[in-house]
């Protein structure tokens, strides 16, 4: 009889495996730590939680990989110069956390969505982020960076979040996209620049200090600014190419000696301008080149002069509520069918307000409250309402409140066309104006 030759057969059952996004090499070259990652999403982690000043561990993320061909964490001694990371294409992940390290930091995520953050650390010399192309987020949290900081994004979906103490120059750039910079209890030594590409531009500041000049330059196709309670020591400057923007300054000081000038210059799109408790050092300029422009300041001080200019063909609408200008002012429309109201507010020195072309109206407290302060001209005062059917309105009959004091000459020219005056009898000329072309 034959003896049944067959095995039995049995599953052998392995140990679970975490299945790991790339390998990083990590290696300590002359003092400087250097870390090289793949073509994968790789995730790192480096700490000194428990080591010594010149110690670094390096861990895997989330998303678990390998270092130098290893899955636990591994501690890289003597690192006593910079640090220089280098990734590849992925959607990289790098958090260096409470890192104090001696020398300059240079980040290179790669091409990828990639996501880069510093917390609670101090560089002592220069740091540097890098992405390529794809959606990246950069944080820099409760950081001192003692010299130089630049963040560049490539083209895509950018977020860039600083806070902490830079000490000298700060530069943020990204190239076209939805992109947005947000700086919240930062303090820069030096100068800080922000330049975007094509795109949507979100700049967001609050609590912010700037010891020196800040320049934001947006090439977007729509924007918005908003800075709250902080201080440019510097000149301020905020250029807006092309497209739809909105400007919002509130609580803020802006030159904090008469060289420190304001700027902010829309060539092409809608403008909307809105500041509020703003105190300026020096010159403040706003020049609005397309677009159907809305410029409004209230509760703010300027120390020398104010100048506001309109170069559209649409309607420019501008309101001064609560202003003290220590210079010259100077508002200037175009073509379209411009409104300018003024309440409540001083004027030191000379004041022009010329709407050239089209149907304007020129309001000088007839918005305030009736028993509130009146608005003081210590200077000459021109108004010139150019070509159109345009009426100025000074004052509100009866109302203490809603009338202007004028201290020197002026003149108002209601220009070619059909205008209207209404002077209320409330108002008070030291010199009776000069008054030619009004019906």
């Amino acid at each position: 009889m034959r003896k049944d030759m067959r095995i039995p057969l049995a599953l052998e059952v392995l140990e679970p495996r975490t299945m790991l996004s790339g390998n990083v090499t990590a290696a300590v070259v002359g003092g400087s730590l250097v870390i090289g990652g793949d073509a994968a999403a790789n995730d790192i982690v480096l700490d000194q939680s428990g080591l010594t000043s010149d110690q670094v561990r390096i861990s895997s993320g989330a998303n678990a990989t390998s270092i130098n061909n290893q899955s636990d964490p591994i501690v890289l001694n003597s690192v006593t110069g910079n640090l220089q990371i280098k990734l590849l294409k992925g959607a990289d992940t790098v958090l260096l956390d409470g890192l104090n390290l001696p020398g300059n930091v240079a980040i290179d995520g790669g091409t990828g969505n990639n996501t880069i953050a510093l917390n609670n650390g101090t560089i002592a010399n220069n740091l540097r982020i890098r992405n390529g192309d794809g959606d990246s987020s950069v944080t820099v949290a409760g950081t001192a960076v003692n010299n130089n900081t630049e963040v560049f994004d490539g083209a895509g979906n950018n977020t860039v979040s600083l806070t902490g103490t830079f000490g000298n120059n700060v530069s943020v750039q990204s190239k076209r996209g939805d992109n947005s910079v947000t700086l919240s209890g930062a303090i820069v030594s030096g100068n800080t620049r922000i330049a975007y590409g094509k795109g949507t531009a979100t700049t967001a500041i609050d609590g912010s200090t700037f010891g020196k000049n800040l320049g934001i330059w947006s090439q977007a196709h729509s924007g918005a600014l908003t800075m709250n309670t902080s201080t440019v020591n510097g000149r301020m400057a905020v250029y807006n190419n092309k497209g739809d923007t909105t400007t919002n300054l509130n609580s803020s000081t802006i030159g904090t000696n008469e060289d420190g000038n304001f700027l902010l210059q829309t060539v092409l799109g809608s403008g909307v301008v809105s500041i509020s408790g703003v105190s300026f050092g020096g010159n403040a300029s706003i020049r609005e080149m397309g677009g159907v422009g809305s410029v409004t300041l209230a509760n703010s001080t300027f120390g020398r002069n104010l100048t506001i200019q309109s170069a559209s063909k649409d309607a420019a609408d501008i309101s001064l509520q609560a202003v003290e200008v220590q210079g010259k002012t100077k508002i200037k429309t175009a073509q379209g069918d411009d409104t300018v109201k003024i309440d409540d507010s001083t004027f030191h020195s000379a004041v022009q307000i010329n709407t050239q072309l089209g149907s304007d109206t020129v309001k000088i407290e007839t918005q305030g409250d009736s028993l509130g302060p009146t608005t003081l001209f210590e200077g000459t005062v021109q108004i010139l309402l150019g070509a159109g059917d345009d009426s100025l309105q000074v004052g509100l009959s009866g109302q203490t409140g809603n009338s202007a004091v004028f201290s020197q000459v002026v003149l108002f020219d209601g220009g070619p066309g059909t205008d209207t005056l209404t002077n209320s009898d409330g108002n008070s000329y030291t010199v009776a104006p000069k008054i030619v072309r009004f019906e």
